[in-house]
């Protein structure tokens, strides 16, 4: 039996980055030169003005008073909506970057371990370790696991399951929303396999010490977009896609 096609979709929040939503052109070179097994790529939000046609762009207008896992929520609720894409789809953020041949068909559910091991890591009072706090008590309540999916790594979204996962739970009142990935995996009993998380920090400035931490992956991404992030992947990725202007 022949693969169903599966379609690619990116959130995109309204307005541009600090580096004018490079991040995502860089991400759809990364695509093109290395993915195979996709049909269409969809951007569910802003669209730049640098994306030609061949993007798919979906208008979605962010509701201010929510907060930000919200928003992202919102969007692939958005995205399942829309009859033309796949009954599953990839949900894809703009700082994945491909570095190696890789079907799509054949990707993985990837966790990083549990949510409350990640939250004991992180800043206390920070946004994200409350998010992370809301979604491992919210899973536990219910009886479910608690495995951290919300990896730097695409994940398959099913467009009947996913709006009925998130209506289980209580976005209204939820300060700081949900992480979406392990609430999604977690409620649909999805064991997962373990993947370290490749992400390439900051402070990293030369275009060796990136190929040196990714040289074991097929993907990785950012912890957050600097000049000097932007400058290697201009380099690993100079040639324009097909989705460019």
């Amino acid at each position: 039996m022949a693969n169903k096609p599966i379609d690619i979709v990116y959130p995109l929040g309204e307005g541009l980055s600090n580096f004018r939503n490079q991040e995502i052109m860089f991400s759809l070179r990364s695509v093109e030169k290395h993915l195979t097994g996709y049909r269409n790529i969809f951007i569910i939000g802003f669209k730049p003005t640098f994306l030609n046609e061949k993007i798919i762009h979906i208008p979605h207008k962010d509701n201010p008073y929510f907060n930000k896992e919200r928003r992202i929520m919102e969007k692939f609720k958005k995205a399942c909506s829309i009859p033309e894409i796949s009954d599953k789809f990839l949900m894809f953020n703009d700082d994945y970057f491909f570095t190696k041949p890789l079907n799509v068909q054949k990707i993985p559910y990837y966790n990083k371990g549990t949510l409350d091991g990640s939250v004991k890591k992180r800043k206390t009072g920070s946004v994200y370790r409350h998010s992370l706090e809301n979604t491992y008590n919210a899973l536990k309540e219910k009886g479910y696991g608690t495995k951290h999916f919300d990896i730097h790594y695409p994940m398959y979204y099913d467009k009947k399951k996913f709006p009925e996962v998130m209506a289980m739970y209580d976005w209204e009142n939820a300060r700081n929303g949900f992480v979406i990935k392990s609430l999604y995996a977690n409620t649909l009993k999805i064991k997962g396999v373990y993947r370290h998380d490749c992400k390439i920090m900051g402070l990293v400035t030369k275009k060796e010490e990136v190929i040196k931490q990714i040289k074991d992956y097929d993907m990785f991404s950012t912890s957050e977009i600097t000049r000097a992030i932007i400058g290697i992947l201009r380099e690993m990725y100079p040639d324009k896609s097909i989705y460019e202007v």
